[in-house]
């Protein structure tokens, strides 16, 4: 696993298809820091999706109750490297593995007392 090989200070999920302007998520970092935040996205709840065949249907959804706790979304997200390393790394024989990423990282999150923070900048769907 990465996260053993390298020391990062944070850990970034983008998907494919993002713009992402290098300096403008290490300043973004920076504050995160002075922050002391752990889980860092644009963050969202609502209904676990339960009918089988749609887009993000989540088998375990009986585990999880109607609604999905607040948890990150979208095209990108970030992980302060030491709660990927005390949460994941530690762990990965015991976490629940859910069938959409974004929801089993949020939970993952959630249940080890990682500080949150909705950066709104990460909400946005063009270039600011």
């Amino acid at each position: 696993m990465a996260a053993e090989k390298y020391d990062a200070d944070w850990v970034v999920k983008v998907d494919d298809d993002v713009y992402l302007s290098v300096e403008r998520l290490l300043l973004a970092m920076k504050q995160w820091d002075r922050m002391e935040a752990g889980y860092v996205g644009c963050l969202k709840n609502g209904a676990v999706w339960t009918e089988p065949g749609t887009r993000w249907y989540e088998p375990q959804h009986l585990l999880l109750g109607s609604n999905y706790y607040l948890h990150s979304y979208g095209s990108i997200y970030a992980l302060r490297g030491r709660a990927v390393e005390d949460v994941i790394v530690r762990n990965l024989d015991n976490l629940r593995l859910l069938a959409n990423e974004d929801t089993m990282v949020g939970l993952w999150m959630l249940a080890h007392g990682v500080k949150l923070f909705e950066d709104m900048r990460l909400c946005s769907p063009t270039c600011t």
